[in-house]
């Protein structure tokens, strides 16, 4: 996986709340650090790379937030360079 570089990257767009909860904290790094990891794992046989982790984590927190009840979904930004 490539190390260099810059990524920004929010977790929710303009006019969006980003949500979570005390127990997980907020669904966006939640939803990052679990792409991440399954990124990066032994048992995953793709090659790593940013662009399917940050696709991944965005997925998620969206579809985190889509069911959550007093949330609106939320759908993360982010940039890389």
């Amino acid at each position: 996986m490539e190390t260099q570089g810059n990524i920004l990257a929010a977790a929710a767009q303009p006019n969006e709340t980003a949500c979570g909860n005390a127990q997980t904290g907020g669904y966006f790094i939640n939803s990052f650090f679990g792409a991440l990891h399954k990124e990066t794992s032994y048992l995953y046989e793709e090659e790593p790379n940013w662009q399917a982790v940050l696709d991944r984590t965005m997925e998620s927190a969206t579809y985190k937030t889509d069911r959550l009840s007093g949330c609106t979904p939320q759908h993360g930004i982010y940039k890389m360079k």
